[in-house]
């Protein structure tokens, strides 16, 4: 998504994504990373899966809309930088984008990969979204 898909391309990338999907028996979600996922948002929200993933440290939530139909992945935890995301950060944007969507399934997660991390800190990362998502489900 960082440079866009030109209009004449989204037909052949939805169709592929439902050969993907389609029968799966799981739970899918395309997630969209390393850029501003709102100027497609609405064909994004309209793809064959059951949740969209977007980088919070680059969309801006508001410009996300409401009455999503399907879930939305919540980028909470960037594997960009090594400054720690406390739990409460990572539960409290959950919470604002869950709410502002209306999506009705919120997940959370890394921005990206961890690799480039420590291998410390990519564990502490994951430990507090795994905290977080505890918070959430006991919420929900």
């Amino acid at each position: 998504m960082f440079h866009g898909i030109d209009d004449a391309d989204w037909k052949h990338f939805e169709e592929s994504v439902g050969i993907v999907t389609e029968g799966l028996g799981a739970t899918t979600v395309l997630h969209t990373y390393f850029g501003d996922a709102s100027p497609w948002i609405e064909r994004l929200r309209e793809l064959p899966v059951d949740a969209v993933g977007v980088d919070f440290f680059e969309t801006d939530a508001r410009s996300l809309g409401s009455g999503w139909e399907c879930g939305v992945l919540v980028g909470a935890v960037n594997g960009r930088r090594s400054n720690m995301e406390s739990v409460d950060e990572i539960v409290r944007l959950a919470r604002m984008v869950g709410e502002s969507t209306g999506a009705p399934s919120v997940f959370v997660s890394t921005i990206s990969d961890l690799e480039l991390l420590p291998r410390d800190l990519a564990a502490e990362k994951v430990r507090r979204l795994g905290e977080a998502a505890g918070l959430l489900r006991e919420e929900a």
